[in-house]
């Protein structure tokens, strides 16, 4: 992984996703790219976890990554 003005590149396979997250408050975002495919998403969360929001995007952009199992909120 490199990182380039606060976003990261994140590469598998030959393909890189750019991409940048945060949260504050409970709420999360997560905005990435695939320059390959010119193909881009945003993830908007109001749940305070430090992996769904990053696992979500990342898997519309390339399915190859998996989505992990968080247990819901109780």
């Amino acid at each position: 992984m490199q990182i380039a003005y606060a976003w990261r590149i994140q590469t598998k396979d030959g393909n890189s996703i750019i991409w940048h997250s945060g949260g504050t408050g409970g709420y999360r975002t997560y905005m990435g790219f695939d320059p390959k495919t010119r193909t881009g998403v945003v993830v908007l969360s109001n749940l305070g976890s430090d992996t769904g929001d990053n696992d979500i995007g990342r898997h519309l952009l390339d399915a190859s990554y998996p989505l992990e199992k968080i247990e819901p909120v109780k």
